[in-house]
């Protein structure tokens, strides 16, 4: 059983549970963002630090499931637009799925994630040659570093993967949308260019 936690600033506002395959990528959460009265907060994904805006956006620590299999899972932080932060924990949501609303929660929600996954970029590139992907992976550039990307999607909900070398290490940085929920929004580029940022200031 693993756990996400909603942040906002260092307060805890609250606690989902979820479920999924075995954790090999990472045993910790990655770290919190320090408190600040300004609305720009900072935070780190390893070495790599990045801002945000908590005006717009809620940070959220989760378990993600990896592509292609989905079998392993990673820590990583989320970033949710805040009128959709303020309902999770309540039965308001139906994700674009038929029938009644269900429990808010942030796996489900859309929003930028991102993690520090453990091996080099050549090996997450072999598992999708291995399960007959590598047809559906297409280069991708952040800070001028050359890596991949990859969309799941189906019916205009989806997770769009972008995976980046980091010395022996790989970045990923994934948008999750969903209909009327769409992948990029301003606060979110302004992420993925501080971000870049972050990349640029790295030793070598």
């Amino acid at each position: 059983m693993a756990r996400s936690r909603i942040l906002v600033g260092l307060g805890i506002v609250g606690l989902v549970s979820g479920c999924g395959g075995q954790s090999e990528e990472a045993a910790e959460p990655p770290a919190l963002p320090q408190a600040s009265p300004d609305p720009v907060a900072f935070a780190t994904i390893g070495p790599i630090r990045f801002e945000y805006d908590t005006a717009e956006l809620t940070l959220a620590e989760l378990p993600i499931d990896l592509p292609p299999d989905y079998a392993t899972q990673a820590w990583a932080v989320k970033l949710i637009p805040v009128e959709r932060a303020a309902q999770l924990g309540q039965v308001r949501c139906t994700y674009g799925q038929p029938g009644p609303v269900r429990l808010c929660v942030a796996e489900a929600e859309p929003g930028l994630v991102m993690a520090l996954l453990e091996r080099p970029l050549g090996e997450y590139r072999d598992d999708f040659t291995q399960a007959r992907l590598g047809d559906a992976i297409t280069p991708t550039q952040l800070n001028g570093q050359t890596g991949f990307s990859f969309t799941a999607e189906s019916n205009g909900t989806g997770i769009e993967y972008r995976y980046i070398p980091v010395e022996e290490r790989t970045l990923l940085v994934a948008r999750q949308f969903a209909p009327g929920h769409p992948a990029r929004s301003p606060a979110m580029e302004d992420v993925i260019r501080s971000i870049a940022a972050g990349l640029a200031d790295l030793p070598g």
